[in-house]
């Protein structure tokens, strides 16, 4: 099985990787595998469909950088999101009846593969039906009564002062420009103010698949923590509807009335927080590439995707705040 170098440098081990695949998916109860091969979106952990006898499987292989307590955060996580009502892919349990394997050195879960493709793959946003369905997921998301130990992202909005810190040395002129008036408007932000509760954190294209019946489902519950709930919306606003043709205010506006009917609820804090931090969102886009491009040096393609979404977003912004058309 081809895998390119920078996501096997993600694994855990060295050697042979099929054969680890094979052992994984027999503990499992999967007895043979057909095809394999790795999923290249995404970053940190190492994921791949793999065809079994028993149809198609997700694997998702924790990196080598994750400690035990981030994985067993994660999995505890999952385990809260596969008893809820979420649109998640089902988690098979392991002859032991976990849901995750350990040999010791590798950690990995498997799940159901979903007929279908992602809002990236797809290339395109989501319908307005298809928007009120990955909104309704939101707010059940946020009825989750959990409280995981705390994990430090990088890329979260609330880390937007660390990240320009960070990536300063790496930025062109025209970037830093772009970047600039972003960090001023952010630290005028209250959060002292803003509701926390628990969040998926990454609802962006890659972490949504529509299926072939219509369905969205979420994946990909790395980075939730507990946060300023509003903070869901402003990365939905920034970066899963880039490239709608509407103003970012538009867009917010626009979620603001999903949220409500799909059964959220937001104060006037909350409200006049949205723009600075969907703002925030766009910014991260663009800086969270360049950490991946010139600091780890991970999934360049994809992270150079980000950048564009990130630098084209705020360059309409401030287009449409100079009066511009």
């Amino acid at each position: 099985m081809k895998i390119s170098e920078d996501f096997k440098a993600r694994l855990p081990f060295d050697g042979d990787v099929l054969t680890t695949l094979k052992k994984i998916v027999a503990a499992y109860g999967f007895r043979e595998i057909n095809n394999s091969r790795v999923v290249t979106s995404g970053f940190e952990d190492c994921n791949f469909i793999v065809s079994t006898d028993k149809g198609k499987t997700f694997v998702k292989i924790y990196s080598r950088i994750r400690t035990p307590e981030d994985i067993k955060r994660n999995v505890s996580i999952l385990e809260a999101v596969a008893k809820s009502g979420i649109h998640h892919p089902h988690l098979y349990l392991t002859n032991m009846h976990e849901i995750l394997f350990s040999d010791g050195k590798v950690q990995a879960v498997v799940m159901d593969y979903i007929n279908g493709q992602s809002f990236h793959d797809l290339d395109r946003q989501p319908t307005d039906k298809e928007l009120e369905l990955i909104i309704g997921e939101a707010v059940k998301i946020t009825e989750l009564d959990i409280k995981p130990p705390f994990i430090y992202d990088s890329i979260a909005i609330v880390n937007l002062l660390d990240m320009f810190e960070r990536v300063t040395p790496y930025l062109s002129a025209e970037d830093a420009d772009l970047l600039k008036p972003v960090v001023e408007k952010f630290k005028a932000i209250d959060f002292s103010g803003l509701p926390k509760k628990f969040i998926h954190g990454d609802l962006i294209s890659t972490n949504l698949i529509l299926d072939n019946c219509g369905r969205v489902w979420v994946i990909d519950f790395s980075v939730g923590n507990v946060y300023p709930a509003v903070q869901e919306i402003a990365v939905i606003a920034s970066s899963l509807l880039y490239g709608d043709g509407l103003s970012l205010k538009t867009r917010i506006e626009k979620l603001v009335s999903l949220y409500r009917n799909m059964g959220g609820s937001l104060n006037e804090h909350e409200k006049k927080a949205l723009y600075p931090m969907a703002l925030a969102a766009q910014a991260m886009e663009l800086m969270g590439g360049y950490q991946y491009v010139y600091i780890n040096k991970d999934n360049i393609k994809e992270a150079q995707h980000w950048m564009k979404v990130g630098r084209e977003g705020l360059k309409k912004e401030q287009a449409v705040m100079k009066g511009v058309k």
